[in-house]
């Protein structure tokens, strides 16, 4: 997938998406070389990856200057702030292309509209995004921990690419050609897509069918889907809780048409259950959370009945999905019960140590059996 992503960089104004990439790993596994070597390859040994720009307008003029930016280790960056929105919508509009509007600085009412379009690359040790319409449109490596016999220098990496720059070159025309064939072969062809990146998943499995390995493909892009799937649910709270709900014994949630209100009232419940604090206070406000993370919760097998401003809802999950939420919900409800025996041995505990107290003394406190003694005891004391 990486090397047809960087053949891509010569084939991309055919195609109408152009999907970011992402390391991912710990600290010195490479993550950023990974990229810096393509960018070698083509602007010379002194092209290295950056930090993410501190201000929004510096991102801009970054993004609408180079055609090939490698931002270094997001973690720094702070995305999970106030800027996220800002950073993240600039993000995806350099993989489909758009316009950014920006206030002419030092005139009154002057506006600047800049096209950002171009090759992204990022890192970070843990993926910073949640957001579906932002993972949707990245293809994420996780880059292995290297051992010491792997370890290499940037600086012999240079002198090898550099001493070999002819031949990579001739190797990736070469490999153009090939890519060319494969289009005039297979390019009316038409494939059912496994992502939400049709134009490029097309392109290759078009390359893969042409060169005889099409089936192989197709499951590397299983694996970027359950990637995605993961990266959208399991930071999100709301798809946690739906995953209780469904998980429930009886297994009477499955393929019920459910109204908003009622599937919030029934989530708290689970919540007292569970012990878990719920954070919608509200029947509307968890309704407009629900359209709002509809994208995540299709990996639930949500079905939105009747029209869109009094929409149900029904959850039909594949069958290993079903058995995550069983096994979710009870071991939820298993540490709520050992979370409410803890607290009910410790206010036991917390009684008889105040009884112990009372003993011998000739005013003895009154008891109220929760924190050891009322607080209207201190004058009888």
């Amino acid at each position: 997938m990486y090397f047809s992503r960087v053949m891509f960089l010569w084939l991309a104004n055919n195609y109408s998406l152009w999907p970011i990439m992402l390391a991912t790993g710990e600290q010195n596994s490479g993550k950023s070389t990974l990229f810096e070597k393509a960018s070698w390859l083509l602007y010379g040994a002194d092209r290295d990856a950056m930090a993410l720009p501190g201000t929004y307008r510096s991102l801009v003029a970054t993004l609408t200057n180079k055609s090939f930016p490698i931002f270094d280790n997001l973690d720094g960056g702070r995305l999970d702030e106030k800027d996220q929105g800002q950073y993240l919508d600039a993000f995806c509009g350099v993989a489909t292309g758009m316009e950014i509007p920006l206030a002419e600085l030092y005139k009154t009412n002057n506006l600047l509209t800049f096209e950002v379009r171009n090759h992204l690359m990022l890192t970070c040790r843990v993926t910073p995004f949640n957001r579906s319409d932002a993972m949707r449109r990245i293809l994420q490596f996780s880059i292995r921990t290297l051992n010491n016999d792997e370890i290499r220098s940037k600086d012999s990496l240079k002198e090898e690419i550099k001493k070999d720059l002819d031949r990579c070159l001739l190797e990736v025309l070469v490999r153009l050609q090939n890519i060319l064939r494969d289009h005039v072969s297979h390019g009316a062809k038409e494939y059912h897509p496994n992502s939400q990146m049709l134009e490029y998943e097309t392109y290759t499995l078009r390359c893969a069918e042409a060169e005889g390995f099409l089936p192989e493909m197709q499951a590397i892009w299983e694996a970027q889907m359950r990637t995605y799937n993961a990266e959208i649910t399991d930071s999100n709270p709301l798809v946690h809780l739906i995953k209780q709900w469904l998980g429930t014994p009886n297994g009477n949630n499955l393929e019920r048409i459910i109204a908003p209100a009622v599937l919030w009232q029934e989530l708290s419940s689970i919540c007292e259950q569970t012990g878990v604090q719920m954070t919608y206070k509200s029947p509307s406000a968890f309704g407009r959370r629900l359209r709002e993370n509809l994208s995540p919760l299709r990996t639930l097998g949500i079905a939105p009945v009747g029209n869109s401003s009094h929409a149900k809802y029904c959850f039909d999950p594949k069958p290993e999905v079903l058995a995550e939420c069983r096994t979710l919900y009870k071991e939820s409800t298993s540490a709520g019960v050992e979370r409410q025996i803890s607290e009910s041995m410790f206010r036991v505990g917390s009684y008889v140590k105040a009884v112990r107290r009372n003993e011998g003394r000739e005013h003895p406190m009154l008891l109220d059996g929760d924190d050891g003694y009322s607080d209207s005891c201190e004058s009888a004391a």
